[in-house]
């Protein structure tokens, strides 16, 4: 279909039907270019179209912008919740694609502190008919939630059109705050205790003998670099750094503390994509400005089919 046709599907949608009309944008994917090279930069896009392809209903209507980003008309899409899990969706399925991709032995050289190891996406959305029928209309608003959620210092979410965001009077972060009340849920790993890990920890080892899958048990240690730090300071150090590990990771995964320990089980994980892992995780603990305070050990082992253990790795973050 010729850009000329998907524009005028997106005016008698808009004009016509309920629905949402959202900007879909892939964030920061200059520092890919900059990292790994156009060849990286342009596969990923090519992926992040295909994504969101595999999302769409077939009545919906989609269009590039560019190589960052899609516009989407979701026919007859009311449910937040909805979005919010094409949303999770996209985001989980860019990382997996990033993760295969840096595995590689090839790109293995690229990936140093501040080589970019994740990418999220960013969306603004805006309501059809409730926030207008014409379409270049709802463009602008669309566009402009957009610009709010990757300048309000609140990236990586879905911000909903709001008549607030016209008000020059009121700033990017207050109409944040005060308006929009969608965003996306916490992503990272879900918390249990000792008891709730086991029982998970039981369950998908047999579901891996039965269906031949793979997993992972990841086992994160943590000291304090120095040795005089207080009990107290590092109680703190524990609960934060464990925060700050659990948002690290998806959804789907599980964590649990032990001491100080924590231990993670991640479903659908191979040996090759524990690195990725290992760098995503020193990088988000530097930002978080936990990095320097504390010495880290990651234990990890593979669950394999035949009930083995065997894929041990073991290195200091």
């Amino acid at each position: 279909m010729s850009d000329l046709s998907v524009l005028k599907n997106l005016y008698k949608a808009c004009a016509a039907e309920n629905g949402l009309l959202a900007i879909i944008n892939l964030d920061n994917i200059t520092s890919f270019y900059e990292a790994y090279g156009e060849e990286l930069a342009d596969r990923l896009h090519l992926e992040f179209t295909r994504i969101i392809d595999d999302v769409m209903r077939e009545d919906d209507i989609k269009a590039s912008l560019g190589n960052d980003e899609i516009i989407v008309f979701c026919k007859n899409l009311n449910d937040k919740a909805e979005l919010e899990e094409v949303y999770s969706y996209v985001n989980s399925a860019i990382d997996e694609f990033i993760a295969e991709e840096l595995s590689e032995e090839r790109l293995s050289d690229l990936i140093g502190e501040d080589s970019p190891i994740s990418m999220e996406i960013s969306v603004g959305a805006v309501r059809v008919p409730e926030q207008g029928t014409d379409y270049t209309d709802l463009f602008t608003k669309a566009d402009r939630a957009l610009y709010i959620a990757k300048n309000s210092g609140r990236k990586h979410e879905i911000v909903y059109y709001s008549e607030a965001f016209d008000d020059e009077d009121t700033t990017v972060v207050e109409s944040v705050e005060k308006v929009v009340v969608e965003a996306k849920p916490a992503r990272g790993a879900v918390w249990t205790d000792q008891s709730q890990y086991k029982m998970i920890y039981d369950y998908l080892t047999r579901y891996i003998s039965t269906y031949n899958n793979s997993a992972c048990e990841m086992i994160i240690s943590i000291k304090p670099a120095a040795d005089s730090m207080a009990y107290d300071e590092y109680e703190q150090l524990l609960t934060d750094s464990g925060n700050v590990i659990a948002g690290l990771f998806r959804n789907s995964d599980i964590i649990m503390r032990n001491g100080n320990a924590f231990h993670i089980l991640l479903a659908e994980m191979e040996t090759k994509n524990i690195i990725i892992l290992v760098d995503r995780l020193k990088k988000g603990l530097q930002n978080a400005g936990l990095y320097m305070k504390e010495k880290i050990i990651l234990d990890s082992k593979m669950l394999e089919s035949d009930g083995t253990h065997d894929a041990w790795v073991k290195v200091a973050v």
